[in-house]
């Protein structure tokens, strides 16, 4: 048995702005899940910054869901939906798609969460192993037979244990290389409006990006995810509209 506490902790003091300013100039991979996507301000930090880095860093996503810890069930999964939109792996247990999607067999319940965005599930199922899960197929992977002493982490293991494998192989890097010479295609991505407040139009904006993005190098195009930022409707432009009419 264990026992979560977070007051009288720091957690509290992590907010967005705390993240963002502390995140590295060269991020590659980001791990997120368990309580930090349930307790705030810890969950908003997280999600702003997964939404910073979704353009150039893989994200991956572990819910590890601990339903006593979570007031708003509603909240938790509209929340989950949106970090989704920008990950691109998810991993999860048979213990969470029964929380996450408790109508629909395992698969099937991860293969509903990977239609808001990530392109690979990873599904633990104990001692059977693992399903590498797509939206048109899937692989097991055997677990190895060992002796069990103790499973505290034992997700946290099997995440970093496949980011460094990733990491390790290159092969986002593999990737950029074999479209190296294919015809260009590139989205500038940036927020509808880089000074307003986040809205559904933003995560519509997001999400088609990125749909358009993985779409052209599934086709063969060379199609790398290009950060931006777009300032439109900023009090500078507005003037200089203002000007341009005039004269």
């Amino acid at each position: 048995r264990y026992r979560f506490y977070e007051r009288g902790t720091s957690a509290p003091g992590l907010t967005p702005q705390t993240a963002l300013t502390a995140l590295p100039d060269d991020v590659r991979l980001v791990h997120v899940g368990t309580l930090g996507l349930a307790l705030e301000p810890i969950a908003t930090a997280l999600e702003a910054v997964v939404e910073r880095l979704a353009g150039s860093a893989l994200i991956a996503v572990d819910p590890n869901c601990r339903p006593w810890v979570i007031d708003d069930h509603d909240a938790y999964q509209a929340r989950m939906r949106r970090v989704l939109a920008h990950s691109h792996v998810l991993k999860v247990s048979e213990e969470d798609l029964a929380y996450l999607e408790p109508d629909r067999p395992a698969v099937e319940g991860e293969r509903a969460l990977l239609e808001h965005g990530p392109t690979v599930g990873l599904l633990t199922r104990g001692p059977n192993g693992a399903l590498v899960i797509t939206r048109t197929a899937e692989v097991a992977v055997p677990a190895p037979r060992a002796k069990v002493v103790d499973t505290i982490g034992a997700g946290d293991a099997f995440g970093g244990g496949f980011l460094g494998w990733w990491s390790e192989r290159g092969l986002y890097r593999r990737l950029r290389e074999a479209r190296r010479g294919r015809p260009l295609w590139v989205l500038h991505d940036g927020p509808p409006y880089s000074n307003a407040h986040l809205h559904l139009g933003t995560a519509a904006n997001k999400i088609w990006k990125d749909a358009a993005v993985r779409s052209a190098a599934a086709r063969g195009l060379d199609s790398p995810y290009v950060p931006g930022w777009d300032n439109h409707g900023m009090p500078i432009e507005t003037q200089v509209g203002k000007q341009l009419r005039a004269e």
